[in-house]
C-alpha cells in the first residue's frame, strides 16, 4: 500500500494556465498542492504563447520564458502538446 505522505503529481485539469492569473510565480503555488504538469497554451493566444490554432502562430512571449523557468524551478513538466509551431 502507498503511503499517504508520499507526494504525488497530477496533470491540471484545465486547458491552458488560468490556475495562474498571468503569474508564472504561482507555479510555486500549485506545485505544492501536488500538479506536476503545466500545459503552456491551449489552441488559442494567451500571454505564455500562441496554441495550436492561433493563425499568427506567434513565438513564446517573455513571459512564457518566465514561466518555463519557474516550471523548471519548481519541477513542472512543461507540456507543449497544444503549443504554436
Amino acid at each position: 500500500m502507498r503511503s499517504p505522505t508520499k507526494s504525488r503529481a497530477s496533470t491540471s485539469p484545465t486547458q491552458g494556465t488560468p490556475l495562474l492569473d498571468g503569474d508564472p510565480d504561482r507555479v510555486a503555488f500549485w506545485r505544492l498542492r501536488g500538479y506536476g504538469c503545466c500545459l503552456l497554451s491551449c489552441n488559442g493566444r494567451c500571454a505564455y504563447g500562441d496554441g495550436c490554432f492561433e493563425p499568427d502562430n506567434g513565438r513564446l512571449t517573455t513571459t512564457g520564458k518566465l514561466l518555463i523557468e519557474a516550471d523548471h524551478r519548481y519541477g513542472m513538466i512543461v507540456d507543449v502538446s497544444h503549443a504554436g509551431a
